[in-house]
């Protein structure tokens, strides 16, 4: 018995050693035989792991983050553990703790601020990044990230060597640091829906983070129609069809007051094709863009009566909309729904400013657009070619259309269908949604939101395979089979 421990003893850490080093390169190492299909799982599951965690709040995050620290010390499961916290990683230097705020510093700023940091009393650095302490460093979940400057550095001092990026009260820094929402690069994380702007489904949807950007916005090849396996869906090109990707999120529950995250926020905008021709005449009566200077004028007379509503009504002039400072893409989008599109005269939070319907948004900057329903078909440009590089991208509200005669199914249609029962299967984006009962049969309905069709109602149910110059949709009468009954 005693020589059997012995030799168990001594073959046990031989054998882990030996498993060690086969999966280290199985996995680990440059082609090994399971790296793709691991990571492939990974980026297919983690988004939506991740922000279900994210999602169960503190009392439910803190022994998911102990397992993940537990799991970290395995080979095969370490990839995953390391992914969550792999962009703060790459963007931060250190990670301290200061009171109910947590400071990330830039390799940039380490020369100046990690001394300061050091003598600073009741600040400790930490040594390891818990996923709740990682989500909120790139804005991902209720918590968002701003940039606070130490006033103990000279003036003269480049921001990204002075500034820290800061999570805790909002738009609140530690004592000593001012608020500075346009100093410090940004890390984000934005997930992507598999349903894209059309509706299609993306072939592999980890590849909207890797794409090259289309007109600024990230896009997927698509497998097809969801509900019509034959049907195109999609945008032609020459390596097949393709589509704008969607954000992933809850943009309803946002619209209706229950979700206060910003992510929520982000998932109600698509990308912006109201009009792709540059408005950047001078002598112009529509509207008018200055992308250098972050600048929109627009006139709502115009929009509304054209040339003789502008001189019938000279008293509204035209307004200025300049760029405000917002930290990241999900912070713009949240600013836009929380507090509309103030002109140059009004301030941030003006509570006569109009509702904000779109925006634009420059990343390198950090320069936020927000935009009325007369100014949204405005375009700046030169837009980004890289998802984190210099340049503007352009987004709209989906439940706005984006041309004057486009139909958009609102958020009034979407939670009154959600009201009686009908669950939104497909989303086209051109004022049609697809619907079938809430956990009851899969049988699907086609719905319009264009008054015109549905005889002056918001929403009406039509034929499944009506739409198109040669077969407009007309309102199905009521009794009739395509009618679906929850």
């Amino acid at each position: 018995g005693n020589m059997r421990s012995i030799k168990m003893a001594i073959a046990a850490p031989v054998m882990l050693l030996t498993v060690d080093v086969m999966l280290s390169s199985l996995i680990a190492s440059s082609g090994g035989i399971w790296q793709s299909a691991i990571e492939t799982t990974f980026s297919n599951t983690f988004p939506t792991i991740f922000a279900r965690a994210m999602e169960l709040g503190s009392t439910l995050s803190r022994p998911f983050t102990i397992a993940l620290e537990a799991l970290s010390s395995i080979p095969l499961l370490g990839i995953i553990s390391a992914a969550i916290v792999s962009v703060v990683y790459v963007a931060f230097a250190a990670i301290y703790l200061s009171a109910t705020f947590v400071l990330a510093i830039s390799p940039a700023a380490m020369v100046f601020l990690a001394p300061l940091l050091a003598v600073t009393e009741g600040v400790q650095e930490l040594t390891s990044v818990k996923m709740e302490v990682a989500a909120g460093l790139v804005g991902y979940g209720p918590v968002v990230p701003t940039c606070c400057c130490a006033d103990q550095i000279s003036d003269e001092v480049d921001p990204a060597q002075k500034c820290a990026v800061v999570t805790g009260p909002p738009d609140s820094c530690p004592a000593n640091w001012t608020l500075s929402k346009g100093a410090c690069a940004m890390p984000e994380a934005i997930t992507y829906s598999n349903q894209t702007v059309r509706g299609c489904v993306c072939e592999n949807v980890t590849t909207c983070s890797s794409n090259a950007v289309y007109r600024g916005h990230a896009w997927c090849k698509v497998a097809g129609n969801p509900l019509n396996p034959d049907a195109r869906c999609g945008r032609r090109s020459r390596s097949g069809l393709w589509d704008y990707c969607r954000i992933d999120g809850r943009p309803l529950q946002f619209a209706e007051g229950r979700s206060a995250t910003p992510n929520d926020a982000l998932a109600t905008f698509v990308p912006n094709e109201y009009s792709w021709i540059p408005h950047s005449k001078l002598f112009t009566l529509g509207t008018f863009t200055d992308s250098k200077r972050g600048v929109v004028t627009a006139s709502k007379a115009y929009k509304e009566g054209g040339v003789s509503g502008v001189l019938s009504r000279t008293n509204e002039g035209r307004r200025c909309y300049a760029a405000r400072e917002a930290s990241t893409l999900s912070r713009c989008a949240y600013d836009c729904l929380t507090y509309g599109a103030p002109d140059a005269r009004m301030t941030d939070n003006a509570t006569s400013a109009p509702a904000c319907v779109a925006f634009a948004f420059n990343r390198q900057q950090r320069q936020c657009v927000r935009l009325p329903a007369y100014a949204a078909d405005a375009k700046f440009t030169p837009m980004q070619r890289s998802i984190s590089g210099p340049g503007w991208v352009n987004y709209i509200s989906k439940y706005v259309g984006q041309t004057a005669r486009q139909v958009r199914c609102s958020a009034a249609i979407h939670s009154e269908l959600g009201s009686k029962g009908y669950q939104i299967t497909r989303a086209t984006g051109k004022g049609f949604l697809y619907v079938q009962c809430t956990g009851g049969s899969k049988a699907q309905a086609k719905v319009s939101c264009d008054p015109a069709v549905c005889q002056g109602d918001p929403w009406c149910f039509v034929s499944m395979d009506c739409g198109g110059w040669m077969n407009k949709c007309m309102v199905l009468p009521y009794g009739a089979s395509a009618r679906l009954q929850c």
